[in-house]
């Protein structure tokens, strides 16, 4: 799974990367620790083009709101996004691009949790997402990070990852065609060619509210600082 990512970018680097429009009254100051229920940048398209929106990290349906014991998902598996009523509705409607800098995953080390950032060799990447609109007991519309069995440099810390889109996939997957499962296995095996790079971070953005650059230090430059 996803469950940290980093999007340090402002706006105006946001929109001048993916060519998009931005809503005047959105502000966003950029995060090293965008956390699961936070309000993130997204991409959608409005009037034939690529809006930036704030969406809720955490996909809710509308109709889910009957129905007991039902919470937002964060995460949506690639193989199975046209089997899950949760999820078909916005699979064929309402897909998005997220972007993003990088994510965190985590190793056990010790039986204790080791947290790792990832980043992809282009600075600004997207995502591949979903969204849904306000649910009746919200204001805000939600979103999910699309992911994919790890390539072969992710294995080594988790067995899920991102959909990392190139830049043709981006406009494929916005233009809301008709897409198989075969078009995700194309994907997975472009993300064996992705240049990648990791390293392990401080145990400190594992809080939410710890917020800085200093998230994603490597632990060894970071304790020459201190």
């Amino acid at each position: 799974m996803c469950g940290r990512y980093v999007l340090a970018n402002n706006l105006s680097q946001i929109s001048m990367r993916f060519d998009a429009t931005v809503s005047a009254d959105i502000q966003w100051p950029g995060t090293y620790n965008a956390s699961p229920g936070q309000q993130l940048p997204v991409l959608i398209t409005q009037n034939g083009k690529l809006t930036i929106a704030l969406m809720k990290w955490g996909l809710f349906p509308g109709w889910a709101t009957q129905q007991a014991g039902i919470t937002p998902s964060i995460n949506a598996r690639c193989e199975t996004l046209l089997e899950k009523p949760f999820f078909r509705s916005a699979f064929r409607s309402r897909r998005c691009l997220i972007p993003a800098n990088g994510f965190y995953e985590w190793t056990t080390v010790d039986q204790k949790k080791q947290p790792h950032y990832i980043f992809p060799e282009e600075p600004l990447v997207a995502i591949a997402g979903l969204w849904e609109p306000p649910a009746p007991h919200s204001q805000f519309p939600t979103f999910a990070i699309v992911t994919q069995a790890a390539n072969n440099f992710m294995k080594q810390l988790h067995e899920r990852m991102p959909v990392i889109l190139t830049r043709q996939e981006e406009q494929n997957w916005m233009k809301q065609i008709s897409i198989e499962r075969s078009w995700f296995e194309s994907t997975a095996s472009k993300q064996n060619n992705l240049k990648m790079t990791e390293h392990k971070v401080s145990p400190q953005m594992n809080n939410a509210k710890n917020n800085a650059p200093t998230c994603i230090m490597p632990v060894l430059s970071l304790q020459r600082l201190l």
